[in-house]
């Protein structure tokens, strides 16, 4: 991951096909992959990129004091159903980080904390509630291109006017009043 964070969120080098970071990519971590092909390696970088982006918008929300944010899927032919379920769905902050900081801690738990999810019973996914769902950070599975965004529920209020007039209005002023 700190390789991926350097190499493609701090030096800014493109994803995709055919880049040299697939190379590298492979060079310095393909002994840990059963398949050692390019789109394995693409398949890593991307959901892994990925992972990176959603982490740091949460961790800027935390510090920004926003405390909830939106699930948004990208909604084309490509979404899974899963994604496409979970696209407006909102959350807490706080449990995000808490969830961030653990797989952190412990690496080891990430199965447990955020698990990718492949399959998912559709009809039970309409009917349960936010809170109880397995995983509640994109990506759910490899190349998710969910993502998160702040939500700020917005607040209607009214404030009084008060207008003070040297001269008698006119209609015009009256339309603009209004």
């Amino acid at each position: 991951m700190r390789w991926m964070s350097k190499y493609y969120l701090e030096e800014g080098n493109p994803i995709g096909k055919g880049q040299k970071g697939i190379e590298e990519f492979l060079d310095k971590f393909g002994q840990y992959l059963k398949q050692r092909t390019e789109s394995k390696a693409r398949q890593i970088i991307d959901t892994s990129v990925n992972h990176l982006r959603n982490s740091a918008r949460l961790r800027a929300m935390a510090k920004a004091q926003i405390k909830k944010y939106r699930w948004d899927a990208t909604n084309d032919r490509l979404t899974c159903p899963y994604c496409r379920a979970m696209d407006g769905r909102i959350f807490e902050v706080k449990d995000a980080i808490r969830t961030l900081e653990l797989i952190e801690s412990d690496p080891s738990v990430l199965p447990q904390v955020k698990p990718f999810l492949t399959t998912m019973n559709l009809d039970k996914l309409k009917t349960t509630p936010s809170s109880w769902l397995p995983s509640r950070i994109p990506p759910a599975h490899p190349h998710c291109r969910c993502r998160l965004s702040a939500y700020i529920e917005e607040i209607e209020e009214t404030y009084p006017i008060a207008i003070e007039r040297s001269h008698p209005s006119t209609e015009l002023a009256k339309h603009f009043e209004k």
